[in-house]
């Protein structure tokens, strides 16, 4: 079984993730004044979500344990998962800072620019849904072609797992 806090931060992650991806979604075809209120809950949702990625980060390098049954194939995507959302997320903030975007979106002033940063987010951001439906069909292979229990343990089951 994993950790409390590991579980929590999964699923906080995850539910961020989806409202962030569906708030930007929302944006598309809205004219700068509507689509307002969606681009501040993108923005504050991203910067929850890389606080969160660090924080997850910490607690993976702070409670590491040696496993020789460890799955390196599966803490490699992990790490990917984690480095994609660090770029997303810090290349979002660099849009608020360098772009005056933040300005924008909380004073309906100032003059949001495309930058580098902005380049990078949005090139980067369109890996993230491939990448959750990889990480979803890797947990349905565990669940139907491994037998090993993943789900039942990131959902807080306790399941004594010989794999």
């Amino acid at each position: 079984m994993w950790h409390r806090q590991t579980i929590i931060l999964h699923w906080l992650s995850a539910f961020l993730i989806i409202g962030t991806i569906l708030a930007v979604k929302n944006t598309q075809g809205l004219k700068l004044p509507e689509k307002i209120g969606a681009m501040q809950i993108h923005a504050i949702f991203g910067i929850i979500i890389t606080s969160l990625v660090f924080a997850r980060l910490y607690y993976k390098i702070k409670n590491r344990k040696t496993n020789p049954k460890s799955n390196i194939l599966a803490n490699t995507f992990h790490l990917g998962i984690y480095a994609l959302l660090l770029v997303i997320g810090i290349s979002g903030i660099g849009i608020g800072i360098k772009g005056g975007l933040f300005e924008y979106l909380f004073t309906d002033s100032g003059s949001p620019m495309r930058s580098i940063f902005g380049w990078i987010h949005h090139n980067i951001a369109g890996f993230i849904i491939p990448v959750i439906i990889l990480h979803v069909l890797a947990v349905i292979l565990h669940l139907f072609k491994k037998g090993d229990h993943s789900l039942a343990r990131i959902m807080g089951k306790n399941i004594k797992d010989n794999s």
